[in-house]
This record gives structure tokens, sequence and C-alpha cells, in this order.
């Protein structure tokens, strides 16, 4: 055996643990990082879906937003590059290093002395590494036990030395490291919304039950449709609950899936915060007129009914963007286009000037909802033919029926050939 096979051999017990600790720190390190990057890549794929950038909003929203970007801080500042998982690592690959450099100068020098030597490894120092050795804490004992053998024998005091060096090192480090890291702060509990009215709202909701009650609403209906509305005057209120009992029973469908309430919270939510007359569904700022709303509701019905007709995805979130209505349940924005003969300008429906307008929309993304109630059949026919000479037939949903497929043209009638008089 040669004299740095001896050597290496009689150290093995710190070599060994401190070869080995840096493969598991790396995969430690690793783990934690890939999970760390997953969660942040979920959460924010979630926060940034269309549909839910808009439902999900407001303090409760800021808060899991912040809440995800901080711990994703301190979970990098233990993991991430020169963090104390790479550091410790790194410090333990060095500290092997350096004591191995030191063991190929020893040989060097003591090729002569490997009686020496042989009595160096015959103290066995492995017999103090014991099961389950932990390298943070039982190293340092270890490697005291080395250098008191190190010392015995004169020489290798050098030795000895340049071990105690690297180790201390190596400890300087870990205990550098020992200072705990902050956990992402607490979040600050956000209130609830008040489900409880103002005297003011109890007495207006106990007023709009002994008017409206009989068509189906409860006293507790009502008393939610105004706090999640708070900002509708009485007289826009009174609009929309008189719309109630059509609304619920037009659409069958979505009050069997989804509850009257949720239904009809809808129609108001589409009807009264239309963003190009001043409404604000975020902040619940209505529009400024009751004729506003009251051509909101046009449009919420339209809405409401291709959602009822199963053409488009429940719920629709209303838009706070002037250039379309609502998203529905799929991210797809859609605007409302309800067409007349004769628009309020006095100009005549023309098809080539809608489907310019349209496709405006269409360049955003947003598809449209056709609302052909005030169009003469003709009127709609010459419609689906410009939508289908372009190409944008699948863009747009025909309501409150979808149009005949145009029939095809008549082919020009034939002559009848005459006979020629015998000759």
């Amino acid at each position: 055996m040669s004299a740095l096979d001896t050597i290496l051999k009689w150290i093995s017990p710190i070599l060994s643990p401190f070869n080995d600790l840096p493969t598991h720190l790396n995969a430690m390190q690793q783990n934690h990082l890939d999970s760390v990057k997953s969660f942040h890549g979920n959460t924010t794929a979630l926060m940034a879906a269309p549909a839910l950038l808009e439902r999900f909003s407001g303090p409760a929203a800021d808060v899991s937003l912040q809440f995800t970007e901080d711990f994703v801080i301190s979970e990098n500042l233990i993991s991430g590059v020169a963090a104390p998982v790479a550091e410790v690592a790194t410090a333990t690959t060095t500290c092997a290093t350096e004591v191995e450099t030191a063991a190929e100068t020893l040989a060097a020098a003591a090729e002569g002395e490997s009686t020496v030597l042989e009595a160096a490894a015959a103290l066995d120092i492995a017999s103090v590494a014991q099961a389950g050795l932990d390298p943070v804490t039982d190293i340092p004992g270890i490697i005291l036990t080395v250098i008191a053998g190190a010392l015995i024998i004169g020489a290798l005091v050098t030795f000895g030395w340049a071990i105690y060096d690297a180790v201390k090192a190596w400890e300087k480090i870990i205990h550098a490291n020992d200072q705990p890291y902050s956990n992402p702060p607490k979040v600050n509990p956000v209130q609830p919304p008040q489900n409880s009215l103002t005297d003011t709202q109890e007495q207006l909701a106990e007023k709009l039950f002994k008017d409206f009650g009989h068509l189906g609403l409860s006293l507790d209906d009502i008393r939610a449709i105004i706090a999640n509305n708070p900002n509708l005057t009485e007289a826009q209120l009174r609009a929309l609950l008189s719309r109630y009992a059509d609304v619920i029973a037009k659409n069958p469908t979505l009050v069997k899936n989804h509850g009257a309430l949720a239904v009809f919270q809808m129609f108001i939510a589409l009807s009264s915060y239309d963003p190009a007359h001043g409404g604000n569904y975020a902040t619940r700022t209505p529009v400024a007129t009751l004729d506003d709303l009251l051509a909101g509701t046009e449009e919420a019905e339209v809405e409401i009914g291709v959602m009822e007709q199963g053409k488009a995805a429940w719920p629709f979130v209303p838009s706070t963007d002037p250039s379309y209505e609502a998203t529905d349940g799929n991210g797809q924005k859609w605007d409302v286009k309800g067409y007349r003969t004769v628009d309020t300008n006095g100009n005549a429906f023309d098809p080539e000037r809608a489907i310019q307008k349209m496709q405006k929309d269409f360049n955003k993304g947003e598809n449209v909802i056709l609302d052909t109630r005030k169009l003469t059949q003709k009127e709609i026919d010459d419609l689906q033919r410009v939508l289908k000479r372009d190409g944008q037939d699948n863009r747009v949903i025909w309501w409150p029926d979808e149009p005949t497929p145009p029939a095809p043209p008549t082919p020009p009638a034939q002559p009848t050939p005459t006979n020629k008089p015998t000759p």
C-alpha cells in the first residue's frame, strides 16, 4: 500500500462524509428549486387566467398575489444560486479537496516512512464514526481525534494542522448559515364583505320586498341584490326588479343549473355596469342614467339568452373595457351588436358597413353576438351572406334564432326550343 493510500484510508472517516454530502445537498437543492418553481408557475398561471382576472380582484386577490411572491423570494433565499444550501455544498467540496491535497503533500514527503504511517493507520480512527453519522454535527469530533493522533506522531504535525485549517474554514461557513431565515410574512386577514345592510338599505329592502315579493323574490334575495349592488339607485333597482319574472321564465335551464337568484344577479350585473356609458363593474359604479340602464337590460337579455341556449359558457363577467360587453366562462370576449332597419341617426341598415365594424372586434380577438330582433328577414339574409363571403360567420352567434341558410340561387330559365316547320 502506498503512503498516499495509507493516509487516505486513515482519514476516510472525514473524507467519505465530506465527499457524499455535496451530492445529497445538490439533489435536495434541485428538488426544492423545482418545487418552488412549479408552485410559482402554477399560481401565476392561475392568477393570469382571463376568466379569473376579472372575477378575482380586490384586497383578497392582492394579498394572494403578494403572498405568492414573498413565499418564492424567501424560499429562493434558502436554495437559490449562492444561497445557503449551495454554499454549504461548495464549501464541503472545497474542504475535501484541501484535505486530499494535504494528504498528497504529506505522502510525497513521507514515502520512506511507511512504518510511521502504518502505525498511524493502526489508530483506527474509523471507529469513532458510528452508524447514522451526521456530517454537520459529528465530523468535528472525528476531526479532533484525527488531529490528536497526528500530533502524537511528530511526522504528521503539519498534516494535522492542514486538516484543522481546512475543516475550521468549512465550519465557519456552516455556522454562518445557522442564522434563521425569515419565513414569508404573515398575511393580514382581509375583512370579508359585510352581509348586513345599513339602516337605510334595510328600509329600502323591506320597501322593495312589499312591491316585488309577489314575483317570487324573498326579502333575503332583495337584501343580497342590494348588498352586491350598493350604488344602484332605488329607481334603477325598481326597473331591474320589474324584469325578474320575465328573466326567470325565459331561462329555465340556467335557473335549474345555477339557481334563480344567481341568474338574476348576473342579469343585473350585465345590465348595470356598461363601461361605454360610464359604468364600472369592478368598482360597482352603475351607468349614469335610467335610459342607459334600460338599454343595458336589452343587451343583458341577449347575453343571458345565448347562455341559456348553450351557445356561450356560463358565467358572463361584465367587462370594464368599453370595446366589448363581457367575458364568458371559457375566457372568450363578446360584444353585442343590435342592428336596426333604420338606426337612431336615420341611416338604413347596410351589411357592408356592419361587417366593417365587426371586423374591428374580430381583430382584437372578440367575437360578436348579433341581436337580430329589429332587422327584417332580408337584412338578416344579407348580413349572413356578407359574413360567409368574408369567412367570419364562425365568429358570431345569432340571437334569438340562427338564420336559415340562404337558398342557392335559382338558375336562369332556359329558353324553350321551338319546333321548326317541316319543309
